[in-house]
């Protein structure tokens, strides 16, 4: 496809740069781009496209590690809710979900309610930020399914943790709410460790957390 060509890709690429830096969470332009750049990789991987820049991947990761990192990511965008949500897709079309684990951990802390943060999970009952955190688990699980992701989930397990520890601080406040789904969705990811053949032995003999984990995905 003409469209996907290489001066297209470099073009939409470095526009997709400058808006980063401007992004605001109030306009459309920059999830237009994220949506040329998904459809582009994913031609290139379904449909048996040639990548015509093939480096332009690993171009982008200081870029788009630094979106993650960016608490303006996460805010409401009305006009656009789906910009973060799009952005997850992106790395997963990337296939690059490995890079991503560390930062995208410190963000689901980051909505899990502490002494410090009690109303951490708020966040969750607007829409930018709840999709975005389903786009958080869409990364987790296809990292699951690479080389370079399993290697990192199956040997630091301080990701389950986190995500154990969502749930556990998260249940009062988002139960019973527009996000309660996360409590179960995020069980069923933490799940995946315990099916990891590698990982689920060592997990279940420091923290047997399948035994609290009942049949509908919930960790009691």
């Amino acid at each position: 496809m003409k469209i996907f060509s290489a001066e297209n890709m470099h073009a939409v690429a470095s526009r997709f740069v400058q808006e980063l830096y401007r992004y605001d969470a109030s306009n459309l332009t920059w999830v237009n781009l994220l949506i040329f750049l998904r459809s582009a990789y994913y031609q290139y991987e379904t449909s048996g496209l040639v990548d015509p820049v093939p480096g332009l991947a690993v171009s982008l990761r200081p870029y788009i590690r630094s979106s993650l990192a960016n608490d303006g990511l996460y805010r409401e965008n009305a006009r656009a809710p789906s910009t973060t949500h799009e952005l997850m897709k992106l790395i997963t079309n990337l296939q690059d979900e490995a890079y991503r684990l560390p930062t995208l951990k410190q963000r689901v802390n980051s909505y899990t309610a502490s002494v410090s943060n009690p109303h951490a999970a708020a966040a969750q009952l607007q829409p930018s930020a709840s999709r975005a955190f389903t786009g958080i688990l869409t990364v987790l699980f296809c990292a699951h399914q690479r080389v370079d992701g399993r290697r990192i989930l199956e040997t630091d397990a301080s990701f389950p943790n986190t995500f154990e520890r969502f749930i556990a601080a998260n249940r009062a406040s988002l139960s019973n709410t527009s996000a309660a789904y996360q409590l179960a969705d995020t069980a069923r990811e933490t799940r995946q460790f315990l099916r990891d053949p590698f990982a689920a032995p060592a997990r279940q003999a420091h923290d047997p957390a399948d035994a609290r984990i009942d049949h509908d995905g919930w960790i009691r």
